[in-house]
């Protein structure tokens, strides 16, 4: 028992003693949604509530619409069915209708509970001492000092036009109390605007007397029963009006009106919240009527529009659409040119960096250009040693094998990889709701995996990358406010989650997400020694896949160098290799082959001939025609590329280019005499571009020919070469691209 009490108490010190009652509380508004007095009144409530926790309901009587006899008859027939199984604490009560409604039915409806109202005008003929649940503040126009600022604003006024509704309840009471105070002013002349049409007072004002003013109350219905939401008649209002128009609430504000001594429905809300904290401190109080906090508004574009000198407002005044200075009047056009500015000095900056970085690497160039040219040295005496021993070739042809293997080995899809980690990660935490894979590619997040969440969630959230650089391996983050994750048919809220890099020594490549969607929900020990273990192995396969990877370029650099022996017993046999992955590449590329596929041609093209360090080296140089042994036995280079090659599926590009090149599209080439596209199409492509180099180029044998010779003998032919030989497809692509590939060519 008494560590239950210590769990308990311990639970409410770490939450900071915040709880929330579970209140259920009816806003009841007189009107319809739309109106702007009871929305802002509305709004300020709703997020009261929803900051509390508490449970709210919101019912609409929508009298400006519905008034009939029997209306609140219907109400409270609707609202007993609706709410019969709801049991209410307290009701906050918008405008008289409502107050009137509660008063006649609601003890019937929601029992003898708080209700707190606010915006009442008929307040004096209510008596509160026997409503002994009811508190709020009444909606009493401060009509006194807004005639009194019209007077002192106009001392010359001839006109006032007072434009007011006599069909409702509220314009009927604020024409009673207008009246009361009219009679200690000495106006020339005051003319009562009611019972008129809308389009008849707009077109009226157009052509009042420049020395008038307006006072707008409330005009809802117009002569023929037509409704007009307020904010909107006040817009028409004072867009057509020459004078200005004087308002006594502030929802009128900023629609071209003057202002005045206005109510605001927001601090007619701050008031119902003040009675309601302390009816929840002391459950009943003294007082049940408050006055309503009015305060002086005015627009001060409006005052400078019709030249109004400040001195004759009162002292204690606000200002709406201030003048502003220069940097706020321009200060995104300022920070614009502040922001153009800076990108351009960091672009200078940049480009001077990246001259002096261009410096620096061609004299990093050269000097590889010098240890290239000391390995080429070595490679060849290490050929000079290959050509001593047909046993040392053997050996050397096995090591070679050893190589492909190991440098690929266990070098798996990673997102595969990531997928299986994540799946296993999930099924050993059982209190993740939801959860994802993300990869940082550059300034994107590809998304790997993901758990409960749809990609339209993920793609909205704004995921702050950097925070992951720096963070832990295992890092568990919980949040004050849960994080939202949307679409446009659900949302989810987390409360707690679990980052797991997945990073090497060298580079971050993204993270493993699991999410806690339950607030009193957390990650078990195990749960985390379980991240920590796979975090380890996923840190250890990505360092293998890495080091495999340099294992892999190395081999690829190692064989092209061994290329080079192949071709490079004169310079100009040394540039084809390089020329034939270019050329490949391009021809693929224009294809619309796959990038990835393209960027292996452009990689394994230059090992078409790798075979060529087991042909006899005086073959190879040989300058007269070669006997038919000797073709034979330069023929057989293709299956020395193959056995160095074969045996993984990584170099299978490689293997079909140095197998295939030779094969024909006729069926007439070798090794296999394979037909059209039998033969491999990286195999096709290194075909092409291999006899238009060669032909191209100067050999020991032969003369270079130029471009246009070399096409002309692609594609008609010389005796030795036939345009039967390549794929109709791949010599449509080198016709149409003939300038750039003579550019191309010519350039390399």
């Amino acid at each position: 028992m008494f560590k239950r009490i210590f769990f308990f108490i311990s639970f409410f010190l770490i939450m900071g003693f915040s709880f929330s009652e579970d209140l259920n509380i009816l806003i009841l508004n007189s009107y319809h949604s739309g109106y702007k007095w009871s929305d802002d009144i509305t709004k300020f409530l709703v997020d009261y509530n929803l900051k509390n926790d508490y449970n709210y309901f919101i019912e609409y009587m929508d009298t400006k619409h519905h008034y009939e006899d029997d209306f609140f008859v219907h109400l409270k027939e609707f609202f007993s069915e609706k709410y019969k199984n709801t049991k209410f604490d307290y009701i906050f009560s918008i405008d008289d209708n409502a107050l009137k409604f509660l008063r006649v039915f609601g003890e019937d409806i929601f029992g003898n509970i708080p209700i707190i109202f606010c915006g009442v005008n008929n307040y004096k003929n209510i008596d509160f001492s026997e409503l002994k649940n009811y508190y709020g503040i009444f909606e009493d126009i401060d009509m006194k000092n807004n005639l009194k600022l019209i007077k002192d604003m106009y001392s010359n006024l001839n006109s006032l036009y007072i434009i007011n509704d006599n069909k409702s309840a509220t314009g009927i009471i604020l024409k009673e109390e207008i009246l009361k105070e009219i009679e200690f002013f000495d106006f020339k002349e005051i003319n009562f605007i009611e019972n008129e049409n809308f389009k008849d007072i707009f077109d009226f004002v157009k052509s009042i007397d420049k020395n008038s003013a307006i006072f707008l109350m409330v005009y809802f219905v117009d002569k023929q029963g037509k409704y007009m939401d307020p904010v909107e008649f006040s817009k028409r209002l004072a867009s057509d009006s020459k004078v200005p128009v004087f308002v006594p609430w502030d929802f009128y504000l900023n629609t071209g009106v003057i202002g005045g001594k206005v109510l605001s429905g927001q601090s007619q809300a701050e008031e119902m919240i003040k009675i309601f904290e302390n009816l929840r401190r002391q459950k009943e109080l003294k007082e049940h009527l408050y006055q309503p906090h009015q305060k002086f508004i005015f627009d001060n574009y409006i005052l400078n529009k019709f030249n109004i000198n400040r001195k004759y407002l009162p002292s204690n005044y606000e200002l709406i659409n201030k003048s502003e200075s220069f940097f706020i009047k321009y200060k995104y056009f300022i920070i614009l040119n502040l922001i153009i500015f800076l990108i351009l000095f960091l672009l200078i900056f940049y480009l001077r960096s990246r001259l002096l970085i261009k410096k620096k690497y061609i004299k990093k160039l050269k000097k590889q250009e010098e240890k290239l040219n000391a390995s080429y040295e070595e490679l060849e005496a290490l050929n000079e040693t290959l050509e001593e021993s047909y046993n040392e070739n053997e050996t050397l042809l096995n090591n070679l094998k050893v190589l492909i293997d190991f440098s690929i080995h266990n070098f798996s899809n990673l997102d595969t990889f990531l997928k299986e980690v994540f799946t296993k990660m999930k099924f050993l935490m059982p209190e993740a709701d939801n959860g994802g894979v993300l990869l940082f590619e550059e300034d994107k997040i590809n998304i790997v995996e993901k758990s409960n969440y749809t990609d339209e969630m993920l793609e909205n959230f704004d995921f702050n990358v950097e925070q992951f650089y720096n963070m832990s391996k295992v890092f568990i983050k919980e949040y004050d406010k849960p994080l939202i994750f949307s679409d446009s048919k659900d949302e989810i809220k987390v409360y707690k989650t679990m980052n797991i890099s997945i990073r090497t020594e060298k580079k971050l490549y993204g993270v493993m997400i699991f999410d806690i969607c339950s607030e009193n929900m957390n990650f078990s020990n195990e749960s985390i020694r379980f991240a920590r273990y796979f975090n380890k192995i996923m840190f250890n396969y990505l360092t293998i896949m890495e080091k495999n990877k340099e294992i892999f370029d190395s081999y690829v650099d190692f064989s092209n160098k061994l290329a080079i022996i192949a071709e490079s017993y004169d310079q100009e046999m040394a540039n084809h290799i390089y020329r034939i992955g270019e050329l490949a590449y391009f021809i693929a590329k224009k294809m619309d082959l796959n990038s990835d596929f393209c960027e292996k041609i452009k990689i394994f093209a230059p090992l078409h001939d790798i075979g060529k360090i087991f042909v006899d080296k005086n073959i190879l140089t040989k300058k007269e025609s070669l006997t038919t042994d000797e073709w034979e036995d330069m023929k057989k280079h293709t299956l020395y590329s193959s056995y160095l090659l074969s045996g993984n599926s990584n170099f299978k590009i490689a293997y079909n280019i140095a197998l295939y090149h030779h094969e024909k599209f006729d069926g007439t080439g070798y090794p296999s005499g394979l037909l059209g596209n039998d033969i491999p199409i990286e195999a096709q492509i290194v075909s092409v571009v291999d006899v238009y180099d060669a032909l191209r180029s100067k050999r020991s044998y032969k003369s270079d020919f130029s471009h246009e010779k070399t096409m002309e003998i692609i594609f008609k032919g010389d005796g030795r070469t036939s345009p039967n030989h390549f794929n109709p497809e791949i010599l449509k692509v080198l016709k149409e691209n003939s300038d750039e590939i003579k550019q191309l060519w010519f350039d390399l």
